[in-house]
């Protein structure tokens, strides 16, 4: 039974994948004829159907991916665990009643559990890297404008939100990433591919990078599970011992005063802006009986905002990318945490928590998921690896680079899957012992 939890060997040419069991996520990247409920009840029993597919679809379709069905999704995608009213929880494999992080939760418990392989994810403040740390998988967050949004939308979350998906090993992220990267016609931001596909650079493993390791994480974040911090500790001298200069730092700027102030009203205005467009669409007013509390009073907050608010934030993702592209100057990697503490129990970060206000849900969500959102704001790649665990569940570590440069995270992710033992390891739940 072990060979089905085991991934195929992907290569790098179109159809690499072809017949390989995919998932996609619900919410974003649209396919043809497939229902998009997008965690909230006011989407359920099918209410929208995709009338195209997305460009990322066609090109994962290319790929030769044969794709399966959906996977949850908290409300919106707006949290860190996915446990909506509109489908229930999903439970990491790992451990039942603990969170698979959020919002690409689905997809990896699905690959977690060997459900499938690789999964569609998308991550707007870490979800994609915070769900895969969780389940004990690959989660890449690529540099804004490296894997396509169109046509329906090309900033998603105003330039926070990224798509690509989640995996059980670096080789097959890089063999995808090579088939779905790249721009399109009218892409907002035309990025163009490297010189050599990062399916052959991952075979070479790079040497003596600079490479910074945060223990705590960002300046200015809530702190960190002690175990958490030693397992960045433990990895930075493994790298070290790889033969990379290896540097302890205090933190990573900018500060997450002014990081956290721009994501905050980028997506309260977000939320609000789905909200008026569905109302609008299907004539359904924006109540408890269709969002969950925390949803509504997020909604609220947004159509409260001004057109000087936002511009602010904008300013902000423009000041602190500035900031961390300068940091990049002195190194060519940043080892930190993927989140504060171990996965949390289900029903800790509660959306709809009647009492919460919106921005009560907000801090509840990013101190316990402090490590991630801010390369969504600044738009640097960025990627979660396990490579360990803690307190018997997958911790792993993030590692982020300067923009652009996704061929030295996924060669580093490969140096450690060489390094470590994670891949000899199975969670409890799998295709192996249903």
């Amino acid at each position: 039974m072990v060979d089905a939890i085991e991934p195929p060997i992907a290569g790098d040419s179109s159809g690499a994948f072809a017949g390989v069991p995919f998932l996609i996520k619900d919410i974003m990247m649209t396919a043809a004829g497939v229902p998009q409920g997008m965690g909230t009840r006011l989407l359920g029993n099918d209410v929208y159907v995709a009338p195209h597919d997305g460009e990322l679809m066609r090109r994962f379709k290319a790929a030769g991916l044969n794709t399966l069905g959906r996977t949850t999704t908290p409300e919106y995608g707006f949290n860190a665990t996915t446990e909506s009213l509109a489908t229930g929880p999903s439970r990491n494999p790992w451990d039942p009643s603990r969170t698979t992080g959020g919002s690409s939760g689905g997809a990896s418990a699905a690959v977690a559990a060997g459900v499938v392989p690789v999964a569609h994810a998308n991550d707007g403040g870490g979800s994609i890297r915070i769900p895969a740390a969780c389940c004990g998988l690959v989660g890449l967050k690529p540099s804004r404008g490296r894997t396509p949004l169109g046509p329906d939308a090309q900033l998603v979350i105003l330039g926070l939100g990224h798509e690509f998906a989640v995996t059980r090993t670096t080789r097959n992220a890089a063999a995808l990433l090579d088939l779905v990267a790249g721009p399109k016609v009218g892409s907002f931001i035309p990025f163009a591919n490297p010189q050599t596909p990062y399916g052959d650079s991952i075979k070479r493993p790079m040497q003596g990078l600079r490479i910074a390791i945060a223990p705590t994480g960002f300046q200015g974040t809530a702190p960190t599970d002690a175990g958490i911090s030693a397992e960045v500790v433990r990895v930075g001298k493994l790298l070290a011992d790889l033969g990379h200069n290896v540097e302890e730092i205090d933190h990573i700027p900018p500060d997450q005063e002014q990081v956290h102030r721009a994501n905050h009203r980028f997506w309260m205005a977000t939320l609000a802006a789905a909200s008026q467009t569905l109302t609008t669409a299907f004539g359904i007013p924006a109540s408890t009986d269709v969002y969950e509390t925390c949803t509504l009073k997020g909604i609220q907050d947004g159509q409260a905002m001004s057109a000087v608010d936002m511009m602010e934030a904008v300013q902000i993702m423009g000041m602190t990318g500035h900031q961390m592209g300068a940091f990049f100057a002195g190194y060519d990697a940043v080892i930190l945490p993927p989140f504060a503490a171990p996965p949390i129990p289900l029903g800790v970060l509660e959306q709809n928590h009647p009492d919460w206000s919106a921005r009560r849900f907000y801090d509840e969500l990013f101190s316990r998921f402090n490590a991630t959102a801010p390369f969504n704001v600044m738009g640097q790649p960025a990627i979660t690896v396990p490579t360990g665990l803690v307190e018997g569940l997958p911790a792993g570590v993030q590692i982020a680079t300067s923009l652009a440069r996704e061929d030295i995270l996924l060669n580093l992710s490969a140096q450690l899957e060489d390094a470590t033992d994670w891949f000899a390891r199975r969670p409890a739940v799998s295709v192996a012992n249903l």
